[in-house]
């Protein structure tokens, strides 16, 4: 199957075993890497595959020995290449599903939406030709960033207290008017004389009466 970028080339890596995938979609004349110790860091392929007029980039995170590689090599190439989006990614994870971390790190931190998870065998193929031709949207692949939602990651408010403040309004009144054991976390900010602002984490437990 021949698609638009078959012209520019795609700079495929992946492993032996798995290189099927890739090849049933772009052809047998695709640039497939195999060997990590040998190409080098990751930020560093990218960077090449740029210079050299390459518009297309597949990694499978099966051609990583740890997932840290690929982690690790995606963040320092966003970081550090001055125009990333030249260079269409497509990021193969097969054995991740929604709510995995790396998967909201793809999406959230590098921006990459064009996706391949939790499918096997001729399903990876399938994507991968829609992928190549038509990218992801925001939308297709937010609901893997739902560990990045403000609600989950926010901080709790700081509540400013000071020594001569009632001990239920530190741990709270609802707690006090309720029987039974209590456990209490709260981080809280004392004002030391006015002078500086004192961060505190209180953790209570209690029985109140």
């Amino acid at each position: 199957m021949k698609t638009p970028c078959d012209s520019k080339g795609a700079v495929v890596l992946t492993t032996h075993e798995r290189s099927g995938y890739f090849t049933s979609v772009l052809g047998d004349d695709i640039d497939l890497r195999f060997n990590p110790p040998h190409e080098g860091a990751l930020e560093n392929v990218l960077h090449n595959t740029i210079a050299a007029g390459g518009s297309l980039a597949i990694i499978d995170e099966a051609y990583f020995m740890d997932a840290d590689d690929m982690a690790m090599g995606l963040e320092s190439f966003f970081r550090k290449e001055s125009h990333p989006e030249r260079l269409k990614l497509i990021i193969v994870c097969t054995h991740r599903e929604a709510g995995d971390v790396l998967l909201a790190f793809l999406v959230m931190y590098c921006g990459i939406y064009n996706i391949i998870y939790g499918k096997s065998g001729v399903d990876v193929s399938i994507d991968l030709s829609r992928l190549v031709e038509h990218d992801n949207s925001r939308a297709d692949v937010l609901h893997l960033a739902e560990s990045g939602r403000w609600h989950a990651t926010r901080p709790a408010e700081p509540q400013i207290v000071t020594s001569d403040m009632p001990y239920g309004d530190l741990v709270g009144h609802g707690a006090l008017e309720r029987s039974g054991f209590k456990r209490i976390c709260r981080d809280v900010l004392i004002d030391v004389k006015g002078v500086r602002l004192l961060k505190v984490h209180i953790d209570i437990s209690a029985v109140v009466e």
